[in-house]
């Protein structure tokens, strides 16, 4: 999965916490919805975020399916890649 923009990025967080709605996985898209609270326009808040997230998704892996993983993973690397750059 690709992402070219951040209003694709936003889109397949959305995705991610839709499906994790449509399967009763409230408590995920609850952390989800703080972590994103870590994002204040700063460098450092997105690194924040980056954190959280992975270790969200690391710690729940079992608990995604194949797809909410494609999402999670996709997230996760085009926000490092853009913290690179």
């Amino acid at each position: 999965m690709v992402i070219n923009t951040w209003k694709e990025y936003w889109e397949v967080y959305e995705k991610l916490c839709d499906s994790l709605n449509t399967r009763n996985r409230k408590d995920l898209t609850l952390k989800l919805d703080e972590i994103k609270l870590y994002i204040n326009g700063s460098r450092r808040g997105y690194t924040d975020f980056l954190k959280a997230l992975q270790q969200l998704v690391n710690k729940n892996r079992d608990r995604l399916t194949k797809p909410e993983n494609q999402f999670a993973q996709a997230l996760i690397a085009e926000l490092h890649d853009a913290l690179k750059r």
